[in-house]
């Protein structure tokens, strides 16, 4: 089982199960297989705590690595029983670009592709990231970010230190989805981004998703009218039954009035009110 985990981190539990009953004639429990995966895996790559614990020195690591790496991120001391404990902290968020990547946008297009991705396992959270592409339409990646979630503060602080740090060029074209979190942080007075020197869009398969979330009975619905006025077509009628209806309202309101000349152009009648009988 470790040698599987190695090859494939995040190998599904039924897997596992397959394998094991495959190998030894006998089938577990789900919850077996993901406490046995959860042992695997900190025997073969540490567990979640001591990954973390791992994050400080990679990062100065990279740093010594590529000379001129920019990385900065933020903790919050451990607090247990109302007592806080400064020997642990806790990490809030992380932003890194590598050097190389910093200065090679300088030569990709002037177009950035923000996206972000939810990150699975013990600990939560949310990546983001800035993506540009070069001239061979291949992609290039900027900034690497891990937040809490995609809130408003997180993206301010995500956009303020990608502005100062990795886009230095203005006439940037930035792709986003229509999240109105993203759009108020690039306008918040840290980022001040929109407008100056930004051309914020949309990436049409966000609007395509947004709009069939938004409407996802449409199809349906428009089949449904397709097939109504369909079958009143073929019972004669010129127009739908509630149109008909507000006609004759319209025709009995108007019957005792006689249009002598109109001008549909400039919106002008010359009515003459006939005589009750």
């Amino acid at each position: 089982m470790v040698n599987s985990i190695k090859a494939n981190p995040s190998i599904p539990g039924k897997t596992l199960i397959a394998k094991i009953k495959s190998r030894y004639g006998y089938s577990i429990m789900y919850k077996e297989a993901w406490m046995e995966k959860k042992k695997a895996f900190a025997i073969k790559l540490d567990d979640w705590d001591e990954s973390y614990n791992h994050l400080p020195r990679w990062l100065q690591l990279v740093q010594e690595s590529f000379l001129g790496t920019f990385v900065e991120y933020v903790t919050r001391p451990f607090v247990i029983d109302d007592a806080q404990d400064n020997s642990c902290q806790i990490l809030e968020c992380v932003f890194w670009p590598f050097k190389p990547c910093i200065d090679d946008f300088n030569y990709c297009k002037p177009i950035v592709q923000v996206n972000k991705t939810f990150l699975t396992g013990k600990y939560h959270g949310t990546l983001l990231t800035a993506i540009g592409q070069d001239g061979n339409h291949n992609i290039f990646p900027l900034p690497f970010a891990i937040v809490e979630g995609e809130t408003k503060v997180a993206l301010i602080w995500f956009f303020r230190l990608l502005r100062s740090h990795v886009i230095l060029q203005q006439n940037i074209c930035m792709i986003a989805d229509r999240g109105k979190t993203i759009f108020s942080a690039l306008k918040s007075p840290e980022v001040a981004w929109k407008g100056h020197g930004l051309l914020l869009v949309y990436c049409i398969s966000h609007i395509a998703f947004n709009f069939n979330k938004k409407f996802e009975r449409t199809k349906s619905w428009l089949v449904e009218r397709g097939t109504k006025i369909e079958c009143m077509l073929r019972a004669g009628h010129q127009y739908l039954e509630d149109i008909t209806a507000l006609l004759r309202k319209n025709e009995q309101q108007s019957a005792m009035c006689h249009v002598q000349s109109c001008n549909r152009h400039n919106s002008e009648f010359d009515v003459q009110e006939l005589p009750i009988a």
